[in-house]
């Protein structure tokens, strides 16, 4: 039940009210079972944003191109224009999480833990999306991918992000909504494996 329970907090992106609404349907769709496995979960809860996010930026991270692809596509499954779910959810949300990642990489070189960094690091984290303040499971997703990412990286993906931003609204050149944030990903990766292999 443990690992069933993990998993279904990771799929509801650590948002415990929203894991609490998934768990009622788990539980219709194991009836009479004794337990719930985590294969239950996976095959009912549907994952939320912001856990296809940070599978985004995981994958960005890792180097992982066709899981990076395959997160866009999951979040572009609707039939709005994928410009305008690009303003509304994907790079507010990429921003979010990137800021996170940054606080667990100044927390990492610090060797101090989030919630209980020393006054000059905290004095760094903002004071919206603050790690300090995030739940469980946004902390321990951010220190352990922030290990593999540098703050020069970060700043490279930040300013990657607003390029693509202004390239969807027309303040840069571009190609297609799709084309521009499928160039992102990849420019993103590029940074972290180019840094990396030196």
């Amino acid at each position: 039940v443990g690992n069933a329970a993990d998993v279904l907090i990771e799929l509801a992106g650590g948002n415990y009210s929203r894991a609490s609404e998934e768990l009622e349907k788990v539980t219709v769709y194991v009836g009479a079972d004794d337990a719930i496995r985590d294969v239950d979960v996976r095959a009912v809860v549907v994952p939320s944003r912001e856990w296809s996010i940070w599978k985004l930026i995981d994958s960005i991270v890792a180097g992982n191109v066709p899981e990076a692809f395959r997160q866009l596509r999951t979040l572009f499954t609707s039939s709005s224009k994928i410009e305008d779910q690009a303003f509304r959810t994907l790079f507010p949300m990429m921003s979010r999480q990137l800021r996170m990642l940054w606080q667990a990489r100044v927390c990492i070189e610090a060797g101090a833990a989030p919630k209980s960094a020393p006054d000059d690091v905290r004095a760094m984290f903002p004071t919206q999306y603050s790690l300090e303040k995030a739940n469980d499971f946004v902390v321990q997703n951010a220190m352990r991918t922030a290990k593999n990412i540098d703050l020069e990286q970060l700043s490279k993906c930040f300013q990657i992000l607003n390029d693509a931003d202004g390239r969807i609204k027309g303040l840069l050149s571009s190609f297609s909504g799709i084309e521009t944030i499928e160039s992102m990903v990849l420019e993103m990766v590029d940074v972290v494996k180019r840094k990396s292999a030196a």
